[in-house]
């Protein structure tokens, strides 16, 4: 991870790629699905899906207005699970301690 997001931040500069977000998770598609045996995305999906919908139940008002922008508990979980794997997967330090990580992010 230290050595592909220097070079797929400069391909993208130097290719003037505009879906920035699009185009990592196509590249880290791949990686995550390297071991066909476990389904990295599926567990991160899980986690959020199962979050999302605590805080729904508990704060219904806003979660009811989410319909008029057109998003409901689904469409937050995928949003999340994105946001984890632009953002926080390549942040993450494997060797270091991971409770103290996962506190972090």
């Amino acid at each position: 991870m230290n050595m592909m997001i220097p070079l797929l931040c400069h391909f993208m500069k130097v290719r003037r790629i505009r879906g920035t977000t699009d185009f990592l998770m196509e590249i880290y598609s791949d990686l995550l699905h390297i071991n066909p045996d476990i389904d990295i995305y599926a567990k991160l999906y899980e986690t959020a899906i199962t979050n999302v919908e605590r805080v729904a139940r508990k704060n219904i008002a806003l979660f009811d207005r989410q319909d008029i922008r057109g998003l409901n508990t689904t469409i937050h979980s995928i949003n999340c699970v994105t946001n984890i794997v632009v953002n926080i997967i390549a942040k993450y330090i494997f060797s270091s301690n991971a409770i103290n990580l996962n506190y972090r992010s």
